[in-house]
């Protein structure tokens, strides 16, 4: 959070100002949308992570489903034109929420309220992922130390 809470505020708070372009959203609003897809993103990495020894595993694993996540948020195909399969399996990934929910409150200027839905859905899944990582900790922990015996 110390690292990337600055870096989300330069980029959906500072640059658009910087660069002239309109914002209509809240900033301390976008920031705590920001603050809690942080979170369920660092933890989904923890409870992925904890399950592979190599450290940057994970993050290839992630850096290779991120265009097909991107394009699943419906920039390049319109969701309704999507299976519904495919759309509630977007839901496992934070990105999906937050792209939805950021861009409705800085572009349209909709408060917390009206994103409430991506904003439980967040947070759904931060609690999710952390309760995983926390299991997962435990688990590999438990499995490396009866291992060493």
């Amino acid at each position: 959070m110390t690292i990337y809470l600055p870096a989300l505020a330069l980029y959906l708070v500072v640059l658009p100002h910087i660069y002239g372009f309109s914002t209509l959203g809240d900033p301390l609003q976008l920031l705590a949308l920001g603050a809690v897809f942080l979170l369920a993103t660092s933890f989904m990495g923890q409870a992925v992570g904890a399950w592979f020894k190599r450290p940057e595993t994970p993050s290839l694993i992630f850096l290779a489903t991120s265009l097909p996540q991107f394009f699943l948020t419906g920039f390049a195909w319109p969701r309704e034109a999507m299976p519904q399969a495919v759309l509630v399996a977007v839901h496992v990934f934070p990105v999906d929420f937050a792209i939805n929910g950021i861009v409705r409150v800085n572009q349209l200027g909709a408060s917390l309220a009206e994103v409430a839905q991506n904003w439980r859905g967040l947070w759904f899944l931060a609690i999710v992922y952390f309760a995983l990582a926390v299991v997962s900790a435990h688990i590999v922990r438990r499995k490396r130390s009866h291992m060493d015996a």
